[in-house]
């Protein structure tokens, strides 16, 4: 594999040049990507580059920073491009280059990005070709990567098989590939067994797609074709449950990393398949009514028959079902206008009767609309906020507002 390019952060920049990103100053190590989601190490933690300006002649930069884990961000953490599956634990698997080494304790660092300091020894578990290995802190794990060992009186190297987490199963079954490989296994190799022991992979763009037969893409993610397809009829089917599927229930439901699960209801998203409301992920439907449990559907049957009278949630809330207009509204079968619940062809009507009396060349506040419609006024403020929530109208400010 080429050598890695990453950035190494020097300092916060001064407050002056910040803006919606935090800017940092960094010096720039071999050719790392301008843009995309980089490994914080030693925090563990994703985030977005935005873009990186050359600063002067010394070399340094000011990269522009997005993600919850910034402010964690010190001098000298490292930033690392994500698509090469870079991980910060505490456990590897490894296989060693020659014969493995006797001593248990022994100080690491990566062959290629010497400014890493592992303060941390690891610890090897037995003296054979494949190995685990481990530290008390976390240390930067990267599939395909040479990392150096030295003791008393010793140096030896290793490529790293696999991060954390891995189970035994997965640990017995890439030992008995790369002892089949024969041959000292390269970064293709590697991410290759990766792939086919764990079902899918981050692969880095500069190795090929023919070493991944069998294989389909999501964004740097490479998936077994039979597990990809299990996955995705797995979310639809559960999506067609009334409520949905609840964000928190997501990565338990699918045995993957966090970031490859959200790729995966993108896609399904980008397909028509699925679309999140309100924290829940559901199936595309012309007729969401089908997926309703007999309660709901006579709930809403009874919200259909009560018209632009709508239902005051106050003082009629759904008896032992609370859900339920949460679950209407999720299916786009409901709106909520404040209190009120209304069936959707009722908050349509009303939208509709309202556009025609809205002057349509100028903005207009509640005296153009007085005596023009039967709602009362409390009603009629939250219709056009609900109006423009939803992208209908839009602000102009001093209370006033226009057709969009």
């Amino acid at each position: 594999m080429n050598k890695i390019g990453y950035y190494k952060i020097l300092e916060r920049a001064p407050e002056e040049v910040q803006g919606k990103s935090t800017v940092f100053l960094a010096r720039k190590e071999g050719n790392p990507p301008e843009k995309g989601d980089f490994l914080v190490y030693p925090s563990g933690k994703k985030v977005q580059l935005k873009g990186s300006v050359n600063r002067d002649d010394s070399g340094s930069m000011e990269v522009s920073l997005k993600g919850g884990a910034v402010p964690l961000i010190q001098k000298n953490a490292v930033l690392v491009p994500f698509y090469y599956g870079a991980r910060s634990g505490k456990k590897a698997l490894v296989v060693w280059k020659g014969n493995p080494p006797d001593s248990r304790t022994l100080n690491l660092c990566l062959r290629d990005m010497p400014e890493i300091v592992f303060d941390q020894k690891i610890v090897s578990n037995r003296p054979e070709r494949v190995s685990r290995i481990s530290s008390l802190q976390p240390f930067l794990q990267i599939p395909g990567q040479i990392y150096q060992v030295r003791g008393d009186s010793y140096h030896r190297e290793c490529v790293l098989l696999m991060t954390e987490p891995f189970t035994d199963k997965e640990m017995k079954d890439i030992t008995r590939r790369v002892n089949k490989f024969g041959k000292f296994p390269g970064p293709a190799g590697i991410y290759s067994m990766n792939l086919r022991v764990r079902g899918y992979a981050q692969v880095p763009p500069e190795i090929g797609a023919e070493n991944f037969q069998g294989a389909r893409v999501l964004g740097d993610w490479y998936v077994m074709s039979r597990i990809l397809d299990k996955w995705q009829d797995t979310i639809v089917k559960r999506s067609r449950h009334e409520a949905g599927i609840p964000d928190d229930d997501l990565f338990s439901l699918i045995d993957a990393p966090e970031e490859l699960v959200l790729k995966l209801v993108e896609e399904l998203t980008f397909r028509g398949e699925v679309y999140k409301s309100k924290g829940f992920i559901l199936n595309r439907s012309e007729q969401q009514e089908q997926f309703l449990a007999p309660m709901t559907k006579a709930f809403l049957k009874e919200l259909t028959e009560l018209s632009t009278n709508g239902l005051n949630l106050k003082e009629h809330p759904p008896t032992g079902r609370p859900d339920l207009p949460d679950i209407l509204e999720k299916r786009g079968l409901a709106r909520r206008v404040e209190s009120i619940l209304y069936s959707i062809q009722a908050y349509n009507e009303l939208v509709d009767d309202l556009k025609n009396h809205i002057p349509r060349d100028r903005s207009f506040d509640l005296g153009d609309l007085a005596g023009k419609t039967e709602l009362s006024r409390s009603r009629l403020i939250g219709l056009l906020d609900a109006m423009e929530a939803d992208g209908m109208l839009a602000s102009s400010g001093r209370n006033r507002r226009i057709l969009v």
